[in-house]
């Protein structure tokens, strides 16, 4: 009698992608709207950073109607680049427990359909414990450090187009040391 299958230790890590695109057919609609939401939320962020110079330019020239409005406009990024990034969170935690939970049925499906000499190939306790902890793994990747580095990806790469479509000095000194309109 041939050995039964027993599971590596560590499962095949060729074709993730592949393997995970039918989990995510039916959630397409909430991950582009994390997607769109996350976008938002890092270019409001984004421009936050930009308004500040603009505030700061402001009040320097002394000029009150322009300080007003552009304060305001950095607090309204402020606010929204907030909820922006409290949406996209939301929504980026819960499809991905959706797509959790769906995985969660699909395995205990699978180990109860496995064939009894599979199961008794297993210690005690193995399967449960490649079960719950392989999965609960990937739940702590998909609520706590996916979203955050979803979000300072997509920041860092909306900073460096900013600052590549930001127009240069016009003097050789530098943009700080530079009069007002210099640059």
């Amino acid at each position: 009698m041939a050995d039964p299958d027993r599971l590596a230790d560590l499962p095949d890590q060729r074709a993730v992608f592949r393997r995970a695109a039918p989990f995510l057919a039916g959630h397409r609609a909430a991950l582009a709207l994390t997607v769109v939401l996350n976008l938002a939320g890092a270019g409001a962020a984004v421009g936050v950073t930009a308004s500040i110079g603009r505030v700061i330019d402001a009040a320097g020239g002394g000029d009150r109607p322009a300080l007003i409005r552009r304060a305001l406009l950095l607090l309204l990024l402020v606010v929204g680049s907030g909820v922006l990034a409290w949406l996209s969170r939301y929504w980026l935690v819960r499809t991905g427990e959706h797509l959790l939970a769906a995985l969660r049925e699909r395995a205990t499906a699978a180990v109860g359909a496995a064939p009894l000499r599979f199961l008794e190939a297993h210690p005690s306790g193995e399967l449960l414990r490649r079960l719950t902890g392989e999965i609960n793994g990937l739940a702590s990747f998909a609520a706590g450090t996916h979203p955050d580095l979803v979000t300072a990806a997509t920041v860092l790469l909306l900073t460096v187009v900013m600052l590549a479509l930001y127009p240069g000095c016009a003097s050789t000194t530098c943009c700080t040391c530079s009069p007002p309109g210099t640059w």
